[in-house]
């Protein structure tokens, strides 16, 4: 019975020690400082884990092969580049300018893989060369120096916000979804509500009458935080009761935020029924 247990705790200790540290890390700076808990700045950890935990997908697939691209960073860097340098100084449409970036993102993936499978030499090497090719070229292209002021309309997608959570963090919660992470519908609910009821406090401001946030509207704010946490710690330490406290928060959000969206329509309705 011990020779189990003990087993049981080395492989959680083996696959689960780096979820361990940041839990443990997220412990300490939560006692440690009365600002770590604040929305604001729990919003922005997420915003910036959200591009790593997206480039993570792919690098999650190579791993399970065997294999490993020490590129994606940069990969990530050149087509982000060439999208806007296209945008910016070429004045090529948004769409188009995407197409490229991911042309150029596929090519780069393409050629790895032709590295590795054909002419056989090590993912670690072949990448590790693909990574500094795609460093120099974001370099020439950019010339070092950073590409601002990009249109409205494309910057809302790494600074915009669908309610209170940052649209790149919203994106990372769609892939999730996709991979059966994240029910879909429970994504799509919360984003039309946010959406919706954004729309009735604009148009309410632009009347001069100003609605505060309520009870319901809180209470499905600390359920999404909470539904976030706990789908990027894969339900740790839940998981091993069989507990899905994910779909749990998740859920619950959803109910919260349909439950709100009804309250702030029935304080608004009036404005409602002026723009009809």
């Amino acid at each position: 019975m011990n020779e189990k247990v003990s087993g049981r705790l080395k492989n959680f200790t083996r696959d689960y020690m780096s979820l361990i540290a940041v839990l443990l890390i997220f412990v300490i700076f939560s006692f440690t400082s009365p600002y770590f808990l604040k929305l604001n700045n729990v919003m922005n950890i997420f915003l910036q884990t959200a591009t790593v935990a997206i480039v993570a997908i792919g690098q999650g697939m190579l791993i399970i092969t065997g294999q490993v691209d020490l590129s994606l960073g940069y990969q990530v860097c050149i087509t982000g580049c060439i999208f806007a340098y296209m945008m910016k100084f070429q004045g090529w449409n948004p769409i188009a300018a995407i197409l490229l970036a991911l042309l150029v993102g596929c090519v780069a993936g393409a050629v790895n893989g032709f590295l590795v499978a054909y002419c056989n030499i090590p993912a670690f090497i072949a990448t590790l060369g693909i990574q500094y090719v795609c460093r120099g070229l974001a370099k020439i292209i950019t010339n070092a120096t950073p590409i601002g002021n990009l249109p409205k309309s494309i910057s809302v997608l790494g600074n915009g916000y669908v309610g209170f959570i940052p649209v790149p963090v919203l994106i990372m919660l769609i892939l999730f979804a996709v991979g059966n992470r994240v029910p879909i519908i429970a994504v799509i609910i919360m984003i039309w509500r946010d959406t919706i009821v954004d729309g009735l406090r604009m148009s309410a401001s632009a009347k001069g009458k100003v609605v505060a946030a309520g009870m319901p509207g809180k209470i499905k704010t600390v359920l999404q935080m909470f539904a976030i946490i706990f789908v990027m710690l894969y339900d740790l330490p839940f998981a091993y009761l069989g507990i899905p406290m994910d779909q749990i928060f998740i859920w619950g959000a959803t109910i919260a935020s349909v439950y709100s969206g009804i309250v702030y329509f029935m304080k608004l309705k009036d404005v409602v029924m002026e723009t009809m």
